[in-house]
């Protein structure tokens, strides 16, 4: 068959209805892509010249349990396009008959859809038989329950979702009936397993979404059927519900969620009336009802999902109950004082999720201001309330500040006034500046800010402040960081249009911020607040006088040397941002180049040294913020070894790594591992090993000391990483040479040359790992009679040997030793047991052997009074 054709065949059910569309398919398929090869030859005259044909389908069906293309269908297709007579289209139209039947009767294997209503909907009847109610399938040969086999496919929200929609829409008669009755086998089960219907609920995920309708016909149609008779289901749908759920507040919660969902709103308004007619019913007062909705504990409470509910109820209650006016805002009032009170309104107007809780907490604002105003609430008291060390909302509490003074001076817009008192409260213009910056910073409050900061902009040209006392004024001119305050962006606004309202005004922040406190310091303040600033515009400001001040430096001729000096040299923050910086200048001097051997060669001059600047390159790279930069120096250096072909024995030598093993372990190790490893790989034949050649130059004894230290002098660092692989790999090959664990003991015990204080937990850390590999290769063949205590003796060896040397903590001894103790007391050894364990030691070690017993001997002797006291207790 055509591969196009395949494909098509592949996305077809194999058991669904094959009409009319499923026909006109395949035929525009197969005229838009002809069988490769020739038709038959000529008309049929004879369905049965074709019969090999319909067999071979029938066998493809019959005998494969996947999706095939199936010999037939195409050519069907094809011929019922090409024939040219009236009899051979009918002709081939029988033959598609008969393959249409092949399909579905001969196979009837169930095959699912993409989701569960598809996979209902085109179910052939023919594949579905029913057993004592249950119905089922042959899936892959296996007869299988269809129930089960479709939620285990879709899971019950998606049989849910089918069950509903094919029960209200235009869909055969057969999909009906079958969703029908597997929803009862649904049913029956629940019921089988002594389910009642508040139990269903959570087995249901009843909840705010899109399929709350769906699921409470379900939990409606399980009511019905367990009670089989006619019951008040609305009634009972609302007890079911508030039981599942847990209580009324939770019910509540759902259906203030679930209105705000388009898909679910209608099923929320039908509960919602249930649910206030409940309390109708009960006679519930509102103050109650708060209580009982969890809604009483604080002003914050008030405002949750349940708002709109409780507001509606309270109107209706009202309105039924002569004489009752409950109102909740002037409660809330009461109760929790004004302040809080119209602070929660604000706060819930840009929190809540619900409309109609936005437009209480708006109505109850506004209600709020007025009886302000009428109280005769001062302009100042309301703007401190609202604003002064409140965090959220900050745009409509600057809109709350101006619909208050528009009741207190109706008719105008006086943001003046609003200015004024902001200014009052702060303490200055400067703090107010500051908080406007803060503000802006916070993408959900850049109107409420940028309306404030044009009011104080206007109020500075309005007194004609020039910039210089602009600076002074907001406490920007004491010296350059002042300048990358949060007020900076205001700052920059306002010089820019007092230059043009001020004709001949051309005044610079950045030439006169480089002229008071020189380039280099201006243009090294301008990096750092790139990286530092948590101001979007403060950054893009000095990106953009980094820039220009790059390009006057250009223009007056500054060397590169000089400005990678000043940009590099001394400078520990925004490191990475220099780099950008230098790169940036040298494409200045050399434009329509990326020519980074410049900047290479400039750092390795200003350095001294590749020695030194890989040294800084490493130092770099354990900064987090700054890995990036650092890797990109590292790169352009590795690629100048290469370039120069340097060997890893030259390279060690050229970085100083080749006087001592100590010297290999600095913060140049990582790049030079990098290097050694591509010069491998480029290099045809070379296996160069820094570690083989460590272990050949300096023996084990060395390198392995050097590791445990690298490991804790660079510990968070590549350094560290490198070690501790390195030690994985050495004591792996320390195994394969059958190295005793006596012989490990010696190489790892006191270097010649000095005691590193700090190593000695991990000398004992990195003796007990050999220990267990050492054991597991030899399946824990020990010593004498005793196994498990191959390797014990070197642990108590060098334990003591750090104890004696000053090079463990008193309590890092006792812990390590009271665990050794106790698995030797553990296998009832003796104190002469215990001295029979250190017969191999080495006569350097033999001192420390006496010690070991004695305090083993004392160990054991309390541990054997602490026993014995035990015993003696019975209560």
């Amino acid at each position: 068959m055509h591969p196009f054709a395949i494909a098509l065949w592949a996305t077809l059910p194999l058991t669904g209805a094959y009409d009319a569309l499923t026909a006109a398919t395949l035929k525009q398929a197969a005229a838009d892509s002809p069988p490769q090869g020739s038709p038959l030859a000529g008309d049929p005259i004879d369905i049965r010249e074709h019969e090999r044909l319909l067999r071979s389908a029938e066998t493809a069906f019959n005998n494969t349990e996947e999706r095939v293309a199936v010999p037939g269908l195409e050519m069907a297709a094809y011929q019922l396009e090409k024939a040219s007579t009236k009899t051979a289209k009918s002709l081939w139209t029988k033959t598609w008959a008969v393959l249409k039947t092949i399909v579905p009767g001969s196979h009837k294997q169930m095959q699912f859809g993409k989701d569960a209503l598809t996979s209902l909907k085109n179910m052939d009847k023919n594949a579905v038989k029913v057993k004592n109610g249950v119905h089922y399938v042959v899936v892959h040969s296996e007869k299988v329950r269809l129930r089960e086999r479709l939620m285990e496919q879709h899971k019950l929200d998606g049989m849910v979702e089918a069950y509903a929609t094919i029960k209200d829409g235009h869909y055969s008669d057969f999909a009906k009936d079958l969703a029908r009755k597997l929803r009862e086998e649904q049913f029956l089960k629940w019921w089988n397993e002594g389910k009642s219907p508040f139990q269903v609920v959570p087995v249901l995920k009843i909840g705010p979404d899109g399929m709350l309708a769906q699921k409470l016909k379900m939990l409606e149609g399980f009511i019905a059927f367990r009670n089989h008779r006619v019951l008040n289901n609305d009634e009972f749908l609302l007890g079911t519900l508030v039981k599942g759920l847990k209580g009324e507040d939770k019910l509540a919660s759902l259906i203030g969620i679930a209105k705000t969902n388009r898909d679910a709103n209608s099923a929320a308004e039908k509960l919602e009336r249930l649910l206030m007619d409940e309390w109708h019913g009960r006679g519930v007062k509102p103050l109650k009802l708060l209580e009982q909705l969890g809604m009483d504990k604080s002003v914050d409470d008030l405002f949750s999902s349940k708002l709109d509910t409780v507001v509606k109820y309270v109107a209706e209650f009202n309105t039924k109950n002569t004489g009752a006016e409950f109102s909740l805002l002037a409660h809330s009032r009461d109760r929790y004082k004004d302040k809080a009170v119209v602070n929660a309104l604000i706060t819930a107007r840009q929190e809540s999720t619900s409309a109609s809780t936005k437009a209480i907490a708006k109505r109850w604002q506004s209600e709020s201001l007025k009886d302000w105003y009428n109280h005769g609430k001062a302009i100042d008291e309301v703007v401190e309330e609202l604003i002064v060390g409140q965090e959220k909302a900050f745009t409509l509490r600057i809109e709350a500040c101006e619909e208050y003074i528009g009741l207190c001076k109706p008719g105008t817009s006086d943001g003046n006034t609003l200015l004024k008192t902001l200014v009052s409260l702060f303490g200055s213009e400067d703090k107010l500046a500051s908080f406007i910056g803060q503000m802006r910073t916070r993408s959900d409050e850049t109107s409420g800010a940028k309306k404030l900061e044009r009011l104080l902009m206007d109020e500075w040209h309005g007194r004609g402040v020039k910039p210089l006392k602009l600076l002074e004024l907001l406490g920007m001119d004491k010296s350059v960081d002042d300048l990358f305050s949060s007020k900076l962006d205001t700052v920059v606004k306002y010089v820019a249009e007092f230059n043009t309202k001020n004709t001949g005004a051309e005044f610079s922040l950045l030439a006169h911020s480089r002229d008071r406190y020189k380039d280099k310091a201006v243009v090294n303040a301008l990096i750092d607040a790139r990286q530092e600033s948590t101001s979007a515009s403060t950054k893009a400001i000095a990106k953009r006088w980094q820039s220009e001040s790059l390009k006057d430096w250009y223009n007056h001729g500054k060397a590169i040397d000089e400005v990678v000096e000043e940009l590099i040299v001394g400078q520990e923050k925004a490191f990475t941002l220099r780099i950008e910086a230098c790169e940036e200048y040298i494409g200045l001097c050399k434009p329509g180049t990326s020519d980074d051997n410049t900047l290479l060669k400039t750092l390795v001059s200003l350095f001294g040294s590749e020695d030194k600047l890989a040294s800084f390159i490493g130092q770099i790279k354990t900064r987090s913020d700054e890995t990036s930069g650092a890797k990109k120096l590292e790169r352009l250096l590795m690629d100048e070894w290469h370039g120069r072909g340097v060997k890893p024995l030259k390279l060690l030598e050229l970085l100083g790594m080749d006087k001592s093993v100590d010297d290999l372990f600095s913060s140049k190790l990582d790049t030079v591992v990098k290097y050694v490893a591509e010069f491998n790989t480029k290099n045809t034949g070379a296996e160069f090993s820094l570690l083989a050649h460590s272990r050949d130059r300096y023996k084990d004894k060395a390198v392995v000391n050097a590791l445990i230290d690298a490991r804790q002098e660079h510990r968070g660092g590549p350094t560290a990483d490198i070690a501790e692989q390195w030690q994985k790999e050495l004591l792996k090959s320390w195994l394969s040479e059958d190295k005793s664990i006596e012989a490990v003991l010696g190489v790892l015990q006191r270097r010649d040359d000095q005691v590193v204080p700090r190593s000695a937990e991990k000398k004992l850390e990195t003796l007990k790992i050999y220990i267990q590999l050492f054991n597991t290769k030899n399946h824990r063949h020990g010593t004498g009679s005793f196994p498990e205590l191959r390797g014990d003796a070197a642990i108590a060896i060098m334990l003591w040997e750090a104890m004696a040397e000053v090079t463990l903590t008193t309590h890092a001894f006792n812990a390590y030793k009271t665990e050794l103790f106790a698995k030797w007391r553990g296998l009832n050894l003796t104190t002469t047991d215990v001295r029979k364990m250190f017969s191999n030691v080495g006569e350097s070690n033999v001192a420390y052997v006496d010690s070991i017993a004695s305090h083993y001997e004392t160990f054991s002797f309390y541990e054997n009074s602490r026993r014995s006291k035990v015993g003696k207790w019975h209560p």
